[in-house]
């Protein structure tokens, strides 16, 4: 229940399930954060209570929900496990009867799939994020996403040796929570797909200083025809183009990026995240010149921290001004 009174400013009570250690509220006063979700007093077994006086009245017509811990995977949701809406205000105590599943993301599906052997590698592993309505509206066709990363670490600024990389933990890219914060503010996010490979299958070219290096032909060949072909048989995806992107982060922008400028006629969208275009940045530059936009709605994102190098970012910056003059960046 979410009340107001001049003197008592906001008021939410709540009854949970049993067993419940800790209920915490979330909202527009506090731009969905659950990091900065607000802690519930215990008043009895089973009920939860918190007084926000500074909690704006706009804010509160927003709505709110309820957490068990600060993690949209705490998060309440239907008897059956499905996602509720927004709440506002009631006349009665709120009642939360049950909250999403603990450990790791209930909505994250792992697939092994035999492929082609490249370099004696056959088996892929895809991690696939599904959305929280996903099983419960069987006629809808999602946006996806084919995310392509190396092996490496990404956590406490990308410092090798801290934890192995995870693209859905909140210990390394947190893909997961952010995209629960998303669709918990009602923005669709649609179907990740998260596929591991290494430094052969993600360089498109030779780089005579790493040995193994250099398959990225025959990994796009084994992505576009047995990797997505599974995707799309298996899943509710769209084929539409502009809801089809790809992206990738270290020598997986690379690739992206490669793959991409190729096959504008089924990627609308590329993502690349401090990409290694230093690795084959001659050939890469090469290769931008063969190629026109000939989909007026592509549309190409970069992300560089910048902890990145100098050398690093100059790279970029001079495959952004490449890009940009075959009119991949024309409004």
């Amino acid at each position: 229940m979410l009340s107001t009174t001049p003197s008592l400013g906001v008021e939410f009570n709540v009854t949970v399930p049993d067993g419940t250690m800790s209920c915490y509220v979330v909202g527009k006063f506090n731009n969905w954060s659950p990091q900065a979700a607000v802690r519930m007093k215990l008043i009895t077994k089973n009920h939860f209570y918190i007084n926000l006086p500074t909690v704006s009245e706009d804010s509160k017509k927003e709505g709110y929900k309820y957490i068990s811990g600060r993690d949209w995977i705490y998060v309440e949701t239907k008897s059956d496990g499905t996602d509720i809406s927004n709440r506002t205000v009631h006349e009665n105590m709120d009642e939360v009867v049950k909250w999403r599943s603990k450990g790791s993301h209930p909505n994250v599906k792992y697939d092994t799939i035999t492929c082609t052997p490249i370099a004696g590698i056959q088996s892929r592993i895809l991690e696939i994020l599904l959305p929280h309505d996903y099983e419960n509206n069987q006629t809808k066709h999602y946006p996806v996403m084919y995310v392509h990363n190396i092996k490496q670490f990404y956590y406490n600024g990308g410092r090798d040796g801290d934890a192995k990389d995870n693209f859905y933990s909140s210990k390394s890219w947190d893909v997961a929570r952010t995209v629960d914060s998303l669709q918990v503010q009602g923005i669709e996010t649609g179907i990740i797909v998260n596929i591991y490979a290494n430094i052969n299958d993600l360089s498109p070219w030779n780089n005579d200083e790493y040995m193994g290096s250099g398959s990225g032909n025959d990994y796009m060949d084994l992505f576009l025809n047995q990797i997505i072909p599974y995707i799309e048989n298996n899943y509710r995806v769209s084929n539409e183009v502009h809801k089809t992107s790809i992206a990738g982060a270290d020598m997986g922008g690379l690739f992206a990026l490669y793959v991409a400028l190729k096959n504008q006629h089924k990627f609308g969208r590329v993502g690349l995240f401090s990409p290694s275009l230093w690795f084959n940045k001659e050939n890469l530059t090469e290769y931008i010149n063969l190629w026109q936009k000939t989909n007026d709605d592509f549309k190409c994102y970069f992300h560089v921290g910048d902890r990145e190098g100098a050398d690093f970012q100059e790279t970029i910056y001079d495959i952004y001004k490449s890009l940009e003059g075959k009119g991949f960046f024309s409004r």
